[in-house]
């Protein structure tokens, strides 16, 4: 069996940076590298003599992981067979993709019609003429490509290569120092033709070059242009192997392929599983400079780890081998792939973030987290009955807050001034997808006059589906309590985000008017 501290996954200028700085912390790497992701660029060299040596193998693909952080158990397998590795923590760095979009415009490449990455190829055979690149016009364009088509314009007007077009529908410039490229593009002479009711109709004869035909959508008049190139911008994607790595890791994607997801709690490096990172153009569409970023960011981090540098242990979940029934609940639904199917059913800790979903949605109650144990909760959730309150009609309201967004949401708004009312209770979870039915009915065994459950918003969880799994719990109660005579409005779940102090004041605010009536 191989064995290293890190496991990284990819043979692009990325991987060989995220190789290079892990070499310097002296840590042993090896590195995975498919031949469809593969590039030009050499392999990665040790950084230091005291470095242990870089395992680069090549024509190899991942089969299997088992085991969790720190014990990572990998099947790699290449036409030689397969080779078992021992590695602390992986690292995903595949490069993307690219696909010309000579289908969206209806053309085929030509003598005169070419794409964005062969572009110097064909222009440096065209000494002068008028060069036209499309950027954007039938799908929506993205800052990488945008700059790629701005500087290839400035270098066909500083090559004098004749008139120079972008035609461009939606242009995307929000990148740092894309809209100073914008204006020196104008000023070096490039002419923009932006669309956005019309869409310019190309005629691609078998010889000769293409026409673009359109209309001006200020003047209505008909323009012709017939340049000597014509370059089509592409598409960046993921490979296809990355969603392979994804199924075989368990890891969340998004809607375009790449790991990770528009969640907030995932910016940056992180995936939704402890000592698996997504870096550079395994996570999404991004500038090269943005990509050596967070092969830097990941570097720190594992190093960080590895080398004994890293935030202390959090509280994790525990199974009762008595009380389990191996009805796989917990398996099926933990966000991080810390349920291990063994002998028993076990949770790996170094894998388990302490959200408490399993331990909320178990049906035999043989999940255990100290933060959500039940007594721990309902005992901070009680609060002692004063004249004072009496007098002033307050409500005992206890509101479960998930630790990332509504408890901080809730200090923003003592910061802003906001005096919170006096029968209000806060009690943080890790995860409002960790409060269970039990621990709502409980507040109300104690006296509560009302429950409120804030949680993150949608699609911005940690847990990936924890608020979800709190709003079908809140919404089951509710009709529950209707059915035995009780306001159902005594119950609420509220979405916030950690920066919405304002919005957590008039929450609590207009539920403490709705529970006076």
């Amino acid at each position: 069996m191989l064995n290293s501290d890190v496991l990284i996954l990819g043979n692009g200028p990325c991987a060989h940076r995220v190789v290079a700085n892990l070499q310097a912390h002296e840590l042993s790497v090896i590195q995975v590298i498919l031949d469809e992701c593969s590039t030009d660029d050499p392999p990665a060299m040790q950084a230091t003599p005291s470095a242990p040596p870089i395992q680069a193998l090549e024509h190899t693909r991942l089969q299997r992981l088992l085991g969790a952080p720190d014990d990572f158990h990998v099947r790699l397998e290449n036409q030689s067979g397969t080779a078992d590795v021992k590695t602390r923590q992986i690292v995903i760095a595949e490069e993307t993709v690219r696909t010309a979009c000579f289908t969206e415009y209806g053309l085929e490449p030509s003598a005169n019609v070419t794409f964005l990455s062969q572009y110097n190829e064909l222009a440096s055979a065209i000494a002068s003429g008028s060069v036209v690149f499309l950027v954007g016009l039938v799908k929506e364009s993205n800052p990488v490509i945008t700059k790629e088509v701005m500087l290839a314009a400035l270098e066909a007007r500083a090559a004098k290569r004749g008139h120079v077009y972008i035609l461009t529908r939606n242009l995307k410039v929000a990148e740092d120092g894309l809209e100073a490229l914008y204006r020196k593009t104008k000023d070096a002479g490039v002419t923009y033709l932006k669309f956005t009711d019309t869409s310019p109709v190309f005629d691609q004869p078998e010889t000769g070059n293409v026409t673009i035909a359109f209309e001006d959508e200020y003047t209505r008049e008909p323009f012709l242009l017939a340049p000597d190139l014509l370059v089509v911008d592409e598409t960046i994607r993921p490979s296809s192997y990355l969603s392979v790595l994804a199924d075989i890791l368990k890891l969340h994607t998004d809607q375009d392929g790449f790991i990770q997801r528009e969640n907030v709690h995932r910016v940056g490096i992180h995936t939704n599983r402890r000592g698996i990172f997504a870096v550079g153009p395994a996570r999404g569409v991004e500038t090269p400079e943005m990509h050596m970023t967070d092969a830097d960011d990941v570097s720190l981090a594992v190093a960080q780890h590895l080398l004994g540098d890293e935030r202390s242990s959090i509280p994790t979940a525990e199974i009762n081998p008595r009380r389990c029934v191996r009805c796989l609940t917990c398996f099926r639904l933990c966000p991080y792939g810390a349920i291990q199917l063994d002998t028993r059913v076990k949770i790996m800790p170094t894998a388990c973030e302490g959200c408490g979903l399993c331990r909320a949605e178990c049906p035999q109650q043989a999940i255990s987290l100290e933060p959500l144990e039940h007594e721990t909760l309902i005992n901070e959730a009680n609060i002692a009955p004063s004249q004072d309150n009496v007098a002033l009609n307050a409500p005992h309201i206890v509101a479960f807050c998930c630790s990332r967004s509504a408890v901080q949401a809730g200090r923003m708004a003592n910061w802003l001034g906001w005096e919170a009312p006096p029968g209000l209770k806060i009690v943080q979870v890790p995860c409002a997808g960790g409060i269970s039915i039990r621990h709502i009915l409980g507040a109300f065994e104690i006296g509560a006059n009302g429950v409120l459950v804030l949680s993150c918003h949608t699609d911005n969880c940690h847990s990936e589906y924890g608020n979800r799994y709190a709003r079908a719990r809140v919404t089951q109660l509710q009709s529950l309590l209707l059915s035995i005579g009780i306001n159902p409005d005594r119950l609420a779940i509220r979405t916030l985000a950690s920066n919405m102090g304002v919005e957590f004041a008039e929450i609590v605010n207009q539920f403490e008017r709705v529970l006076k009536g």
